[in-house]
């Protein structure tokens, strides 16, 4: 298992930072449209549904509706659009997490799951191909991704240096309140340097601190709301689709949540 998931890893980390420093700004959501539709297919399968068929359809419909659809939003609704997106996680923190893991539940519980992974899919391609667009899209792209990895080291190693009390225990039962801290205090470090690197006042730069802080507490909702629905499907992975990773909501279940936040308070923070 660890052989697979040390030789996944060196093949997906060239391919991502690849996407990120040389695909062509026009061809993002273009490049986002296949990964949503595969988190799509595998999310259709956390939500309850088990036909063959019906998974594959969800795929392809929202991967040609990220890929064509995208593009074609109008100038000026991309922001409302993630405003939306970041309610739509706070929603999932304080209604649906509190919820104990129990059972699956019926056909309306598997509707409002779809529901919800449509919007989630199509904020984060939205917040991906935002934040690619900016000035130095490149750049803040690499920042997200260093939030969201700093913020799961600084909990990894705080949580098992320090770990007593249980974050979630009946949904992420190795997750420790200890190791949150750890996580936010790594974000905003990740913040401050590209605070720095940016060229950001005091001013700009604490917002973006408190912005890298926000993220990474949004990015283990994300992680905890994959979990839960896992857990309610008696899944331990989202698919096989990744040796020794999953599948590719396992991978990203953080920044699918991270996404519509950060790119969000870029654009209140002023970068363009």
């Amino acid at each position: 298992m660890l052989r697979q998931r040390i030789g996944t890893g060196l093949v997906l980390a060239p391919l991502a930072l690849a996407l990120v420093f040389y695909l062509p700004p026009a061809w993002i959501e273009l490049a986002l449209a296949p990964i949503l539709a595969i988190a799509a297919w595998e999310w259709v399968r956390l939500a309850g549904v088990e036909n063959s068929l019906a998974r594959l359809a969800g795929g392809l419909a929202l991967g040609a509706l990220v890929g064509f659809g995208l593009p074609l939003l109008p100038d000026g609704w991309a922001l409302p659009a993630l405003g939306a997106g970041v309610a739509a996680w706070f929603i999932v923190a304080f209604l649906w997490l509190p919820q104990q893991p129990g059972a699956a539940g019926g056909t309306a519980v598997i509707v409002a799951k779809l529901l919800a992974g449509i919007l989630i899919l199509l904020f984060a391609g939205l917040a991906l191909a935002t934040v690619f667009r900016l000035t130095d899209g490149r750049l803040w792209l690499l920042c997200l991704l260093l939030v969201i990895w700093g913020a799961d080291i600084g909990a990894y190693f705080s949580g098992k240096r320090f770990g007593r009390r249980k974050l979630a225990p009946s949904i992420s039962p190795g997750k420790t309140w200890e190791g949150v801290v750890g996580g936010l205090l790594m974000a905003v470090l990740v913040g401050v340097v590209a605070g720095r690197i940016a060229g950001f006042d005091a001013g700009k730069g604490g917002g973006l601190a408190l912005l890298c802080l926000g993220t990474a507490a949004i990015s283990i909702v994300g992680d905890l709301f994959a979990s839960l629905l896992k857990r309610q499907q008696g899944l331990k992975d989202t698919s096989a689709l990744l040796p020794g990773h999953g599948g590719i909501i396992d991978r990203t279940d953080s920044l699918l949540a991270a996404g519509p936040l950060f790119a969000t308070g870029l654009v209140a923070l002023g970068v363009r």
